[in-house]
């Protein structure tokens, strides 16, 4: 088999064959890697997104008991308050007599 020497040595116009083979074979690598790289970027992305929501699932799981049973009676709070102003603003606009 010869060497890329003797095939240039032999004939000046295969170099130029090769050549354009390598330069389209450097093409065809830029392309994968660009793509290569776009699909690192995504899972990038989507490892991220995941680890935002396992670090709230895990602040979740962390809270004592005492801070859940106040979250709990604050809620509770809120929609009793939300009750009360939608009454009031009910007994706003009985007229009166």
């Amino acid at each position: 088999m010869k060497d890329l020497f003797q095939i240039q040595t032999e004939s000046g116009q295969l170099w130029l064959d090769i050549s354009a083979h390598f330069a389209a074979k450097d093409a065809t690598i830029a392309a994968i890697t660009a793509e290569r790289d776009a699909h690192a970027q995504t899972i990038a992305d989507f490892l991220a997104a995941d680890d935002a929501g396992k670090a709230k699932m895990l602040a979740d799981a962390a809270k004592s008991a005492e801070q859940k049973v106040r979250d709990a009676a604050q809620a509770e709070f809120d929609a009793a308050k939300a009750k009360l102003d939608a009454a009031k603003a009910k007994l706003d606009e009985i007229p009166a007599q």
